[in-house]
């Protein structure tokens, strides 16, 4: 299995599968980042980021990071988080961790393994081949019998994140490739490169 998954631009997804959900294929992100709003705001009285500052980041220990805030005052959750590469990679070994860190529970198994299955199957499947699968927020370009194998999380330009659970890795690419094609995606070191050199 080959693909470019980073190559969300031109990669023609199609959208009118009956298992991509008509509101999330319908709704770009900086509305989802309103919804995301208003459930924190109205479920837990505080808004995302002071949520994530307490629940997520202080428990597994990052205290240095930057939050671009939107012109209406909120945090911008849809792509507008900076981490340096060591805190992103907490975040990955938490979800490797299936949501526990040190012994301690931060975010539920349930959620990681849901969050993290292939959802959505095959992101284009009116072709001949597997151009990987989706779930809640993270990519699944590696998957068997719906069983996820390797899941990702795509940051804006160039930011990749692949966790493997079986052989208990994290790979972290930090770039940056706004205007201009990465001569090999990350998905393909990982699979022609890592992979390969963790099996010998």
């Amino acid at each position: 299995m080959r693909h470019e998954q980073e190559d969300t631009v031109s990669h023609a997804y199609n959208y009118d599968h009956p298992d991509w959900h008509p509101y999330y294929r319908d709704t770009p992100l900086h509305t989802l980042q309103s919804v995301t709003k208003s459930v924190t705001s109205v479920a837990f009285g505080i808004a995302a980021d002071a949520w994530a500052e307490e629940h997520l980041f202080r428990p597994i220990g990052i205290r240095d990071y930057y939050w671009k805030i939107t012109p209406d005052g909120e945090a911008d959750t849809e792509g507008g988080l900076y981490l340096a590469p060591h805190d992103l990679a907490r975040v990955a070994y938490l979800m490797l961790r299936g949501g526990e860190w040190d012994g301690r529970r931060v975010v539920s198994r349930e959620w990681v393994r849901a969050s993290t299955s292939p959802v959505i199957p095959d992101l284009n499947p009116g072709n001949d081949r597997d151009d990987g699968g989706y779930g809640y927020q993270w990519w699944v370009p590696f998957q068997e019998d719906g069983e996820t194998r390797v899941f990702s999380g795509n940051g804006y330009g160039g930011q990749f994140l692949h966790i493997v659970p079986e052989h208990d890795l994290i790979v972290l690419f930090n770039g940056w490739t706004l205007h201009s094609r990465a001569e090999l995606s990350s998905w393909t070191a990982l699979q022609d490169r890592i992979l390969p050199a963790m099996r010998n």
